[in-house]
Parts: structure tokens; sequence; C-alpha cells
């Protein structure tokens, strides 16, 4: 259609463009979009068969009141303005425009001719009530400052309303004469249901578990009320969960089918009831979804479920041998007897996911752990160093697993291509593998044929089953986190670990240039000498005041474009590193950050330190230890400090944190448990020298892991704390 109208729009404009008095209307944009948020109307666009809504299964059209409008500047002050419209329709969702109704029509009021673009003739209602009620289409014209708005509305004896059009695809022209000259404005829109239905959940549940100790409970059991502003009640579709933090939207099975069932096993139940928090979803026709929140508490009753069932347990470990959380288990195959399944887990805290009398022996199946969150979890630019120092053969890795994880283009081989795709990621160019995933998962009975090359041949991240024995079966898969050669992810938390034991390295900023056309250079030092492997830093800075260009160095080799990034405005990345050990010193620049000036301030103050959990800045030394990197206008005043690891660790009873102070300085200590909960903290001031700073035994009453922050006012340095 728009082909169509194509000579129009061109004859229209040259026309105008010899007016005297030039003017452009102001359009709406093409393919905006309008959400209708009302009820249905019942006497509005109701001719079956011709209105046929084969989605809601109706014949009345859905439609919503809409704000068309174009504005034309009144520079001019132009009298005997004549203003007409073509609005099209697809009125049969087909994605064509078929129905044209405009100023020029004869009709009666409410009436139009359907599909007499492509030649119909059949007169129908888009109003169908009686006499003086009905509409027609008209222009209304008003003055709003210096423009005239003209707006397509619906007028008859008594009201005037916003014009009501169905739901689809529709254009909209406006052509306006004056003086022989013609203007036009067309624009496409969309008519769209946007509001989801209202669910109301039922109160909650109290149930006893059955004898079979298997107990389903279908989406109907939660389900009280559910209304809709468009699709009728019969058609909103419901669907059920158990809570899950880790998953969200409507839930839908594999096959795209609305999952109407939530399954409970004697596990769930308990002589003091267990409560369990459902989530109970509804979808209208358009796909507009919301859910509620409602439980149900399972008991055991009478049956005890005094039984012995089959019995699997899936327990993921990293290459250290700690247990690793927020893991989704899948288990998918066929039982002889019962037929196909699909059972998925969540263990959010580090464990053994456990599936109790939901397979059954003889079954054929696979199990698929996987975990997909926080993809920068332990990578930094030191395992890109670990990396290049194996390329070159300096340091080859002796962990088929290290190796897995420095793989992380997938391709088979470690190379050069799998220390860019990390670096994109560090710089925050990318933030997804495109060939790999956060975590590989690798069943503990695969046998590696060739123990010093794991790429030997390609090893498999599911376990296959065949005619399982069931029991009391436990099957172990060590968790490869992709990126994380040197293994410093925390696999029971999504954040990245900082070194438990590291010195400062300091960075400055000299003298700034700022050349007239506003350009600058702004040269950064190291404070002492160093031999260095490699580093990463942050950078904030004002996005309206400061303009990035590039980040060059003449000390580090190969430094380039691949090397910086601005993953957001305001924040600069730097990340470098070298398989061979390199020199700097604070003679020349280490690197120098080129840009232009937006206001007349001096740049050299507008970058500062950028501190992040999950970004740590630090500089790697040819030892392999790693240092706290800190930039600052006046390097010789701020504070340092060594933090060592906790001791005794394990622990019975008191730990201490022991610290070394090149100065006094404020310091801030902190422990919480797997939970995310504090269970502690001090802070205070500390003179210049050695301090054990003690972590009480009474604020860990449990066995089991727990954390440690100690922070000052430059950095922090955390780590884990092992109680007996």
């Amino acid at each position: 259609m728009k082909n169509l109208l194509t000579p129009l729009f061109y004859f229209l404009f040259v026309t105008r463009l010899f007016a005297q008095c030039p003017t452009v209307p102001v359009c709406q944009p093409d393919n905006i979009l309008y959400a209708d948020v009302t009820s249905n109307e019942v006497w509005f666009w109701n001719s079956p068969p011709f209105t046929w809504d084969s989605l809601h299964q109706q014949s009345n059209l859905t439609d919503a009141p809409l704000p068309l409008v174009c504005i034309w500047p009144d520079t001019c002050g132009m009298d005997n303005l004549e203003v007409n419209f073509q609005l099209l329709l697809d009125l049969n969702s087909d994605g064509v425009q078929e129905t044209r109704i405009s100023s020029t029509d004869d009709l009666p009021p409410g009436s139009f001719i359907f599909n007499n673009l492509f030649g119909g003739t059949d007169t129908l209602k888009y109003d169908n009530r009686t006499g003086f009620l009905r509409f027609h289409f008209e222009v209304l014209t008003e003055r709003v400052g210096d423009s005239l708005q003209f707006s397509l509305v619906w007028v008859s004896s008594i009201d005037t309303v916003p014009a009501q059009l169905p739901l689809g695809n529709h254009q909209l022209l406006w052509l306006i004469t004056e003086g022989g000259t013609t203007d036009s404005c067309g624009y496409s829109f969309v008519v769209r249901d946007t509001t989801p239905p209202l669910l109301v959940c039922s109160p909650a549940l109290h149930v006893n578990m059955v004898v079979s100790g298997q107990l389903s409970l279908w989406a109907s059991d939660f389900f009280q009320t559910a209304s809709d502003n468009l699709t009728p009640s019969g058609l909103i579709q419901i669907a059920v969960r158990r809570k899950n933090v880790n998953e969200s939207g409507f839930p839908l099975d594999s096959l795209g089918n609305p999952i109407t069932r939530v399954d409970f096993t004697c596990w769930d139940a308990g002589f003091i009831p267990v409560e369990h928090i459902v989530e109970l979803w509804s979808r209208d026709k358009a796909g507009n979804a919301s859910f509620c929140y409602t439980t149900v508490s399972i008991g055991l009753g009478v049956w005890d479920c005094n039984f012995d069932p089959d019995i699997l347990r899936i327990c993921p470990f990293t290459e250290a041998k700690e247990l690793i959380g927020n893991v989704k288990h899948t288990v998918s195959g066929t039982n002889p007897w019962l037929g196909n399944f699909n059972h998925v887990r969540w263990q959010e805290q580090p464990g053994c996911a456990t599936f109790i009398g939901y397979i059954s022996s003889s079954s054929d199946f696979t199990i698929t752990p996987t975990r997909t969150d926080n993809i920068l979890n332990g990578v930094t630019t030191y395992d890109l160093v670990l990396m290049s120092k194996h390329i070159l053969g300096l340091q080859p890795l002796t962990s088929r697993y290290k190796m897995i994880a420095a793989d992380a283009n997938r391709s088979g081989t470690i190379t050069t291509f799998d220390i860019l795709t990390l670096r994109k990621l560090i710089l925050g160019i990318d933030t997804a593998l495109t060939s790999n995933t956060s975590w590989l998962f690798i069943p503990d009975s695969y046998v590696f044929p060739d123990t010093l090359n794991p790429f030997s041949a390609s090893f498999p991240t599911v376990e296959y089953i065949e005619n399982w024995v069931g029991w009391h079966d436990v099957r172990y898969f060590t968790g490869v986190k992709v990126g994380d050669v040197n293994g410093s992810a925390i696999p029971e938390l999504n954040g990245n670990p900082v070194a438990e034991s590291r010195g400062l390295r300091m960075l400055s900023a000299g003298n700034t240039r700022v050349l007239s056309d506003n350009s600058f250079d702004y040269p950064v030092y190291i404070t002492q000498n160093e031999t260095t492997n490699g580093f990463q830093l942050s950078l904030q800075y004002d996005p309206e005041m400061v303009e990035i260009n590039a980040v060059e160095s003449d000390q580090l080799p190969d430094f380039g474009a691949f090397n910086w990034s601005v993953p957001r405005a305001g924040e600069l990345r730097i990340s470098w590193s070298a398989g061979e050990a390199v020199l700097v010193t604070g003679r020349d620049p280490l690197f120098r950050i080129k840009g232009r000036s937006l206001t007349e301030e001096m740049p050299g103050y507008w970058f500062n330190q950028m501190t992040s959990a999950t970004w740590p800045s630090e500089m790697y030394d040819a030892a392999g230890n790693i240092y706290a990197l800190q930039i600052g206008e006046e390097a010789q005043k701020l504070e340092q400090m060594a933090v060592y690891a906790a001791r005794p660790n394990p622990c019975t009873d008191v730990a201490v944190v022991p610290v070394e102070l090149e100065q006094g300085a404020w310091l801030e200590l902190e422990v919480w448990d797997t939970q995310g909960r504090m269970r502690w903290n001090h802070a205070q001031f500390y003179e210049k020298g050695a301090h054990l700073l003690e972590i009480p035994g009474w604020l860990l009453p449990d066995s089991g892991c727990y954390f440690w922050r100690l922070s000052s006012r430059l950095h922090s340095v955390s780590g884990k704390l092992v109680k007996e």
C-alpha cells in the first residue's frame, strides 16, 4: 500500500515546494504503538461474518480509542484550510490494509465499505447503534500555541470522542490544502493489547501425601478467578510451577505448552506439614502474562512414607573439590512402563541435587547440569597471563580442567583467539560467549583417552545412563568455570573473589596537555619500577565532560585498541597481558589516555578509580603475585596495607586476620554466612604496624563456610573461613 501512496506523496511535496509560505506538518513517527488497556465495546466493529476475530474467537473486533493527530505550524496566519484524511485498515489481521475510510466517503453515519481497496462493495457498520447515537469520522481542529492540531475523532449529534479502531496494523494519511497547495503527513501505527489478565490465586492449600509417595497438584487446584480486558475467560491460559528465583515468565514445557502440573514426593512432606510457595500464572491471547503466589502445606497424615524409593543424587564439584551452587540439574529419558519423563532441580546452595522416587529402575536417561550466570566470575586478566605462558611454552597448564577452562571458544585448542575472546568479556565489549557457556560440567565417569590432552577426543557435558539399576545412586560431575584458569571463581556465590593476601601498586596522573582544539593527553605513571605480566584497571569519568578517543602505551608491548574499551558511558576499562614479563618504570608513562575535553575545565581531575567486587583493578608481577592497583593524584599520601589469610583455617573457635599497616588507617572487618547474612562487623582506627584482627568464635555457631572482608579507605580484601 505504501507503494501506491508514493506518487501521491511526491506530487504533494513538489507542489508545496513552490508555495509562497512553505510549512511542514509535524507527523507522528512510523510504527507507533498504541497500547489498548480498555475493555471491548460490543456496539462497535461488530458486523459478522466480515469482522470475525480469530484470535479471540468472536465476531466483534476488539477496539480501542486512539489519539490520531497531526500538528500544523501556523507561521503564516493561514485561513480557509481544507483538511482531509485517508485511513487504511487491516480488519482481517492478514498484514495487508484492505479497507479505506476517507473524508470523501458519502455514506450514512457509522458505515464503511469493507475491502474497497481490492474491489469490495459490502457496506458494513462500525457503529451498530441507532439514529442520533451513531458516530461518523470527522477532523477536529484546535489551536495549540502557534500551531493547529488536527485530530481524527468520532462525532455524533450528542458527543465527540477519540476515534475507536480495531487492533491491528493500520495507516493514516493527512491531506492539508491551503490556497491550492496541498501538504501531506502519513504514518503507520499498531494497536495492540498490552494489559495482562487479572489473576486471583486460591487461599493456601493443606493436603496430605498420597500412598504412592508421589503427589501431583494441578494449576486448577490453585486457581480462583481470572479476567481480562479483551480475552474471554474461557480462552485465558493458566500454568503453575514451584517458586524459583532462576525461572521467570509464563511456564512452558519443551514443546511450548503450558505447564499445568506440579509434583511433590515424600521429601516434600512432614508430620508437621511442610509449606511450599507456588507460582500460578495466567496468559491472554495477546501473550500478556501475570502471576500470583499461593502456598500448599503437605503433611504425612496416616501415611508415613515408610518406603525405600529409588534415589538419584547429582553432585557437582570444582577441581578443588568444592561443591558448586546455583546449578540446574535436568534428568530426562524414558521408562519402559511409565513412558517419557523430564525432571528439573535447581540447587541454589552448594550441594547435591536429589531425585527421590521420580526415576524408576530400568530407565534410560541423561543427566545435564547447567549454570549460565555471571560470565566474569573468576575471570580476570591474570587468566590471560597464564594462557599466554601456556601458549609460549613458558609455563604449560598441567591440569586438563584448566586447559578446558582456557578454551574459551571451544575449538579444541588453546590459542590467542581464546585470549581475545576472554579479553572482550573482561573489557565489557561482549557480555556472553558465542561458542561456549559460563560453566561446563564433565561427568567423573568419563575417562579422558589422553590425560595430558583433554581435546584428543570430544568430552561429554552430559551423562548417559542405560537400564538404570535404581536404588541409591550418586553421580559426580566436575564443574569448569570457562575462562577461570587459576581457579579463583567462587562456586557458591555470584561474585569474584579478591586475593586473600595482596600488596598495593600505585599509579599517578602526570601533567595533562590540553591543545587549542580541546584535545588532551592524560599520562598515567607507575610510582615504582615493576616487572609485570599484566594488569587490569577500571576508571570512571563524566561523559558530559570527556570524550575518549584512544589509550596508547610505549612501554607495554603490543598494546593497542583491543586492550581498552568504554563498555558504557562514564567507564573506561584497560586490560593488558603478556606471557613474558616486562619491566615498566616510572620514568615514562605506563599508558596515555587521549581524547577531547567537552568543557573548559582541566581533564586531570576527571578520572577516578572505579571499585567493583566483580571487576577488581589489579597488577601481576613476574612471580605470580597479585597486587591491588590504585590510581591517585598524590600516591605517596595514600595508605598501604598487607593482609594475610585468616588463621587457623579451618578453625574450631577464635580466628584472626593478620594485618600490616605502613601508616595508620581506619579498618572495618565484616563476616557473612553462605546465605549472605552479615554475622558481625567491627570498625576502628589502627596505628602503623602489625595487628591481629580477631573474629570471635561465638560468631560462628554452626560448622561450615563463612566469608570475611577487611576494608580500608582505598581497597578491600576478602577470604573464606571454615568452622569445624
